[in-house]
């Protein structure tokens, strides 16, 4: 009897359990699994990116956040948790295009707060001694 590999769906569905449950490396595991599978899927990179971002691996994170990018370049959660990633790795020039674009598309919703607050942050810490 053969044995059914599991499908990306069911993969990534499995890896968002897992990361809601806070079982962070478990789910790393099924979003890389998904991602074998299907390398350009921009919400499994998202999915991964957001694990990793929860995890403080930021360095990865922001790769994630990229990738997902490159396979869909409006994705506004990637823009967003890219700015946020390289503002805590203290990238905040790098930052800034990704979170204005946010705060410009979502101006009085949750992700645009997130975004005006993490650009606050980056110019206070630009003016710092």
């Amino acid at each position: 009897m053969a044995v059914r590999r599991p499908t990306v769906r069911e993969l990534n569905t499995l890896g968002v359990h897992f990361f809601r449950m806070g079982a962070h490396e478990l789910a790393l595991a099924q979003f890389r699994a998904a991602l074998r599978v299907l390398p350009t899927s921009a919400a499994l990179h998202f999915n991964l990116g957001a694990c990793l971002f929860e995890m403080r691996r930021d360095v990865e994170a922001a790769e994630a956040f990229a990738a997902a990018l490159q396979d869909e370049p409006g994705h506004r959660g990637a823009h967003l948790y890219l700015g946020v990633s390289l503002a805590r790795l203290g990238r905040g020039q790098e930052a800034i295009p990704h979170l204005r674009r946010v705060a410009a598309q979502d101006p009085a919703g949750e992700d645009g707060g997130l975004a005006r607050a993490t650009l606050a942050q980056i110019a206070r810490e630009s003016r710092a001694p």
